[in-house]
């Protein structure tokens, strides 16, 4: 009897067709190995290095390792305004913390991070900040209270980051 089987574990992915003994007896010996081998952090890093660097579809927390703080980002990318630090906090929550999303709270804490760039007077205008940056369409807001950064701001900063 032929059997027909695609299994995906992380990145590997598995299409098998043939017979039935093979997949009773072997296949669940490869895949045990896949697994192990697709969980060991290597495995992941080098898919990522060898990825296509222009697939939007990949999250932020796949795309870049940085070992940045908010003040070593705010540096890089020129902060000079409210937005501006909040673009930097947002970076590093995205990129450094590998967060998909995070809340106007986790936002400003790590903006306090950043004492050299922050002012107390941000706070007064802190909503202001960040609907200008929805509206540019460099934040997105996921739901109430949420954000996160769109892809092509991810991508922008990833490379002024990296360089």
């Amino acid at each position: 009897m032929t059997c027909k089987i695609r299994i995906k574990i992380g990145y590997v992915e598995i299409d098998y067709e043939g017979e039935e003994n093979f997949f009773k007896e072997e296949l669940p010996k490869m895949i045990t190995e896949i697994s192990h081998l697709v969980t060991k952090e290597n495995i992941v890093k080098t898919f990522n290095e060898s990825s296509d660097s222009t697939n939007t579809d990949k999250p932020a927390k796949e795309s870049t390792n940085l070992d940045l703080s908010v003040t070593d980002i705010s540096g890089k990318i020129g902060v000079k305004t409210g937005s501006d630090l909040i673009m930097a906090a947002a970076a590093y929550l995205t990129l450094v913390e590998k967060k998909e999303s995070f809340t106007r709270d986790q936002i400003m804490e790590k903006m306090k991070t950043a004492p050299s760039y922050y002012k107390s007077s941000y706070l007064s205008n802190y909503t202001r900040y960040l609907n200008g940056l929805i509206g540019n369409q460099k934040l997105r807001q996921t739901s109430t209270g949420k954000y996160a950064l769109s892809a092509a701001t991810i991508k922008e900063l990833e490379k002024q980051l990296v360089n």
